[in-house]
């Protein structure tokens, strides 16, 4: 039965009911949709927790994929709990059985086919809407332009010094190009629910705050940290489709992202990996050697020799982390004549979207 604290037509409590169920000697299993309604089952004597309203009640956010959370707080009462709730991988029930539910419930993931087919749908990139990529990096803001699939026009310029300036151009460049989607990859991390930059560097000023979402746009907008989304953007080309990829973006500074069978590894408020913070031998940051902000125009041979192993350093951690099929090098400092030869040697791939690596990120990410 519903156990929630949701009132019932006829006014009755969970403690008559259970106290009804077993007059009738029978056992009284509790769906839940929180803690609180948990410890109120308990209270009131059912016998075993099912985690069946988890997420679809305004008692607790809903989660992607199964409440395991919620899975471990009603296993914590000694009561035999049954997971319930999104369970459509074999890693979930397993997950599940080893946190302490006795059993798990399997829905939608068997007998819907609706909602199996739905995990299919991709969107096509070569329909006819007009789609916006925006990349906004530690020098340039670029936005361009996308049709069938095609990157039509790139507009670009210097990175304004005001958060709100910046918003403005945007918009500007989508009432110009009457774009039907958007795409925004930035330094600094983002939350890919929000769109706000709740974290960054002061590379980009009055970064940290900023919002890029659909409402402030007024079409569908997608964004993500920059490496996140570069590393999509690769992921998604025809040479690196279906393989485990990494993406090292040198730029004015440093960003990088990984793609893990299709999907993009991030925490979940858009955490990305700060290979950029790793400190060397030399008491200096990956970032302060290797990205374009620390060099000179013209690197002297003693930068370009520190910037080398700073790379060496981020390759070698990339094959450790995650033991990617490619690691694909993208940005000013990345696909520069002094590194490009480094980049060859350690068996990593120039980007093939050349200086628009950012700006396919950012398309391929309206396109997810």
């Amino acid at each position: 039965m519903d156990a929630s604290a949701r009132s019932r037509p006829d006014g009755s409590t969970v403690a008559e009911l259970v106290e009804m169920i077993h007059q009738a000697g029978v056992l009284a299993m509790a769906d839940c949709d929180s803690s609180e309604t948990i410890d109120h089952a308990v209270a009131s004597g059912c016998d075993l927790i099912g985690t069946t309203l988890a997420g679809y009640t305004p008692a607790r956010a809903m989660t992607t994929g199964p409440d395991f959370e919620l899975v471990r707080y009603a296993v914590s009462t000694g009561l035999p709990v049954i997971a319930e709730g999104r369970y459509a991988e074999r890693w979930e029930v397993e997950a599940a059985l080893r946190i302490g539910a006795q059993a798990v419930v399997i829905g939608g993931a068997i007998n819907d086919p609706v909602k199996q087919t739905r995990k299919f749908i991709v969107r096509n990139p070569n329909n006819k809407e007009r789609i916006g990529a925006v990349d906004i990096g530690g020098t340039w803001i670029r936005f361009a332009v996308f049709e069938s699939g095609q990157l039509v026009a790139v507009e670009r310029e210097p990175l304004p010094s005001k958060r709100q300036q910046r918003i403005q151009w945007i918009h500007s460049q989508i009432a110009q190009h009457r774009v039907q989607r958007l795409g925004v990859g930035t330094g600094g991390t983002v939350d890919p629910v929000t769109g706000e930059v709740w974290e960054a560097k002061p590379i980009i000023p009055e970064h940290q705050g900023s919002v890029f979402h659909s409402e402030v746009f007024e079409i569908p907008t997608v964004s993500l940290n920059d490496g996140l989304a570069t590393a999509w953007g690769h992921a998604c080309h025809p040479d690196f489709a279906g393989k485990n990829v990494a993406t090292l973006a040198l730029g004015t500074g440093v960003g990088a992202g990984f793609v893990l069978r299709g999907e993009i590894v991030r925490g979940p408020r858009g955490e990305y990996p700060r290979l950029n913070d790793v400190m060397t031998d030399s008491g200096r940051t990956v970032e302060e050697l290797l990205g374009g902000a620390g060099l000179s125009p013209e690197p002297t041979l003693e930068q370009r020799q520190d910037a080398i192993e700073a790379f060496r350093t981020v390759v070698r951690l990339t094959r450790e982390m995650i033991y990617p099929d490619v690691i694909v090098v993208a940005g000013s400092v990345g696909l520069s004549d002094w590194l490009r030869p480094v980049v060859e040697e350690l068996g990593c791939v120039p980007t093939p979207y050349g200086a628009e690596a950012g700006i396919w990120g950012s398309y391929w990410l309206a396109c997810r």
